[in-house]
């Protein structure tokens, strides 16, 4: 018994699903990289997982974008866009006693748990810095310095209290009542910020729990 006790521990702070990497948009010379992991470490993903993409210019219009796919990576481009906006699908995953699997409740019929996790990735500059891109989860800034970093996270249009914002992993502040948040950021150039929220899933065959999650992009100087 004792072993199996030490087991679970063990499975539960080491084995990690999906939704602890994330993705985030890394801004090119005017153009975009979608990155799946910590910092500066990018691991491959599948292209299917990406549901949407979208590039706004500094008037808020939509703009024609290329892209492009490989080694496991998804290139943006495209003339004038100071704001882009993806959409990850992640797909359905699964703890069980060997660790993580990229599998739904009813695939994996002893699953401890089982999750369905999505992402919002958002990269803003320029006069787009305060842009809403109207995702299920996301960040909004209102204004960013090497000083302070203020703004809002919003949950389907509306503020979203409670929630932790995270630069590196590391908590910058949680928002308030009103969904807003101001921190300072550690360090300049770019800084990604992120946050997350986990729901209930009631009567669903796939999943116990929604994970969404969200990250916004932005250069600092």
């Amino acid at each position: 018994m004792y072993r199996y006790a030490l087991l679970g521990v063990f499975l539960s702070l080491f084995s990690l699903s999906a939704w602890a990497h994330d993705y985030w948009l890394k801004p090119e010379n005017g153009s975009a990289v979608l990155i799946y992991g910590h910092a500066n470490e990018s691991e491959a993903y599948k292209p299917e997982v990406v549901k949407s993409v979208t590039g706004w210019d500094d008037t808020g219009k939509s703009r024609e974008l290329s892209k492009s796919f490989d080694k496991g990576r998804l290139s943006l481009t495209g003339p004038g866009i100071t704001a882009w906006a993806v959409e990850i699908d992640n797909g359905y995953w699964s703890k069980t006693i060997q660790g993580w699997k990229n599998r739904s409740k009813r695939q994996e019929k002893k699953a401890i748990k089982s999750t369905w996790d999505r992402h919002f990735a958002k990269s803003v500059s320029g006069k787009n810095i305060t842009f809403v891109a109207g995702q299920p989860l996301e960040i909004v800034l209102s204004s960013a310095s090497p000083s302070k970093i203020e703004g809002s996270v919003l949950l389907r249009g509306k503020p979203a209290a409670g929630l932790t914002i995270e630069q590196d992993h590391k908590k910058l502040g949680t928002t308030d009542a009103n969904g807003k948040f101001s921190a300072k950021p550690s360090g300049t150039g770019i800084v990604v910020l992120g946050t997350r929220q986990q729901e209930k899933l009631e009567r669903n065959p796939d999943a116990d729990f929604l994970n969404l999650d969200a990250t916004l992009t932005v250069t600092i100087k």
